[in-house]
């Protein structure tokens, strides 16, 4: 309340209607308004359900934050849709079906309190931290079969998803710029996981200018598993993914942004 410690908003999708549900330790019903510059509605959907206000009689305030942490992570068959009670039962998806991270949430808070943040900032700083690489290069496909270019255009949209909100993400916050006068910026910082194929004491021998990298002596390791139990090598590739270049130059990029 004080604003001493960060405020945590989890987004996870009810399944019911498509919207968010917004799942906060203080009342942000200012995140759900259907438009934030009109007095009335009109024929506008409310943008999203507050957890703790909705669900008041149930107790709210008393949701665990490993619970809330499950209702916006479910995956079909390991981890399944959460059903709350209300009526009818809503029912809960992951929270990346909307936004995979967060940032169209983000946008929003800036907006409600845009006229704050231009009076007493000097701007915004949204870091993002990625478990999939950005950029990554368009994967060439080989020639089809006809069973093959009956779904792909389906298989496509579902496995593209992610591009999709990236272009959706990077607009939102291009438009958000528009809000502030000068001397006030909207920063993006983004951490990606990018597996890197080096050992852990080559990247340390390299950053020390010990010695160069051999080609021949490069480890290939796979991605890591979308899984609850990651192996070793898989816990050691996220770990030197902080090495890897576009990463460390957003580590540069943060720091003089704060230290600005």
């Amino acid at each position: 309340m004080q604003a001493l410690v960060p405020m945590m908003i989890f987004t996870p999708t009810i399944v019911n209607d498509g919207r968010k549900l917004y799942v906060s330790p203080q009342h942000i019903s200012y995140m759900t308004t259907p438009n934030l510059f009109q007095t009335r509605f009109l024929n506008q959907k409310v943008k999203g359900i507050e957890f703790l206000r909705f669900f008041e009689e149930q107790q709210a305030e008393r949701l665990r934050f490993l619970t809330a942490m499950r209702m916006s992570a479910t995956f079909p068959y390991v981890t399944p849709n959460i059903k709350l009670p209300s009526d009818p039962v809503m029912e809960i998806m992951d929270a990346g079906i909307n936004d995979n991270f967060g940032v169209s949430t983000a946008i929003r808070f800036i907006s409600v309190f845009k006229d704050w943040i231009q009076e007493n900032t000097s701007g915004v700083v949204i870091v993002s931290i990625r478990d999939t690489q950005k950029d990554r290069p368009i994967a060439k496909n080989i020639e089809p079969s006809l069973f093959q270019r009956i779904f792909t255009p389906l298989q496509s949209i579902y496995f593209n998803q992610e591009y999709f909100q990236d272009m959706h993400n990077d607009d939102l916050a291009e438009y958000a710029q528009s809000w502030f006068k000068e001397g006030v910026k909207i920063h993006r910082v983004e951490f990606q996981y990018v597996p890197i194929s080096k050992s852990m004491q080559e990247i340390q021998d390299k950053a020390k200018g010990k010695v160069k990298i051999d080609p021949n002596k490069i480890i290939t390791i796979e991605r890591a598993a979308l899984s609850w139990h990651l192996t070793k090598k898989e816990k050691e590739s996220i770990i030197r993914t902080i090495y890897e270049m576009r990463n460390q130059s957003a580590i540069r990029q943060l720091e003089q942004l704060l230290n600005n």
